[in-house]
């Protein structure tokens, strides 16, 4: 089914949680009328279409869960505004894509973006070293071209990051390696099996991967995955 449109008339909500309910068709912008709202999970359904731009007059938004949807178009520039978001997860939706905007990294209070196995293409942008307070940053299996931005080694929180899957040019940057405190996971491009040269060689990094990913250290600390 859908959202009713009679949803708007419940004031004052802090949460909404319509995940795994099979819903489908388009999110109603409506929901942007819900300026108190703090949590706003609509993962696992069949949401279609673009993500509302009035998304972005939730300003007291911290949870954004779209995951696992069928989703077009780009992320919204007003999602930018959404200041307080400490988590927001967009990953499984593989029609969604374009290049990720700028005002994306003026939420200096995300701690988790996970991204993966959408469409998203250009480059990441040394901008992203705004994002002081991230933990997880997973832009794994996209279309993600140019350099690896040396600014991840200078996030002092980053933890996990995987890279995998993507047109990346060049090495993993050194500054990746010595960060104090240590990026706990990294995982590139960084395996040479079924190609002559690793597009994205790597000094330090927990896994490579080409075709296949295999773990390149026996380093037994306890990874902290993105589910957990």
């Amino acid at each position: 089914g859908k959202i009713p449109p009679e949803i708007t008339r419940v004031e004052k909500i802090k949460g909404l949680f319509l995940y795994d309910c099979a819903l489908s068709g388009s999110i109603p912008p409506s929901i942007g009328d819900f300026d108190a709202l703090s949590f706003l999970r609509l993962s696992g359904n069949k949401f279609t279409g673009a993500i509302p731009t009035e998304f972005g007059q939730l300003t007291k938004l911290h949870e954004l869960f779209l995951q696992n949807n069928d989703l077009t178009g780009g992320i919204p520039s007003e999602i930018g505004r959404l200041v307080d978001l400490d988590d927001l997860r967009l990953y499984d939706n593989l029609n969604l894509g374009g290049s990720i905007p700028e005002d994306l990294y003026n939420l200096t209070n995300l701690r988790k973006l996970y991204f993966w196995s959408c469409g998203f293409t250009g480059p990441i942008t040394p901008t992203v070293g705004q994002l002081s307070k991230m933990y997880h940053f997973i832009p794994r299996k996209n279309k993600f071209t140019g350099t690896i931005p040396t600014e991840f080694g200078k996030m002092p929180t980053l933890r996990l990051l995987w890279l995998q899957f993507n047109d990346f040019s060049g090495p993993v940057p050194n500054e990746l390696c010595t960060k104090s405190p240590p990026i706990q996971d990294i995982t590139a491009d960084c395996r040479a099996v079924t190609v002559s040269v690793a597009k994205n060689p790597c000094a330090c990094c927990y896994a490579c991967c080409d075709d296949q990913c295999r773990v390149e250290t026996t380093d037994t600390r306890q990874l902290l995955l993105p589910w957990e």
